[in-house]
């Protein structure tokens, strides 16, 4: 199956720190170009691991302008993320 991938919106490296076990992290995705395809956000935890052993995924529907990606029980750490807007 072969996929397009439009723009890579956004990679970055975050933190989560907590006394609680898990946590819910909201990704907002801004400048979503239209609203082909899917907004598909995944998370690592492992530098080596990097964008090829996904930790935690999930995919919502594009909407041009913005789309909020709820990803929930992740537990604390330090965290990767990569965002892509597959308008196919």
């Amino acid at each position: 199956m072969r996929s397009s991938v439009v723009f890579l919106f956004w990679m970055g490296c975050f933190s989560l720190y907590s006394t609680v076990q898990s946590q819910t992290l909201t990704v907002v995705v801004r400048g979503v170009r239209n609203d082909k395809g899917m907004v598909r956000v995944a998370l690592y935890n492992s530098e080596k691991d990097f964008m090829k052993k996904i930790l935690h995924s999930k995919s919502e529907k594009a909407k041009s302008g913005e789309v909020q990606i709820v990803l929930g029980d992740i537990p604390p750490g330090t965290y990767a993320i990569s965002v892509v807007h597959d308008a196919n």
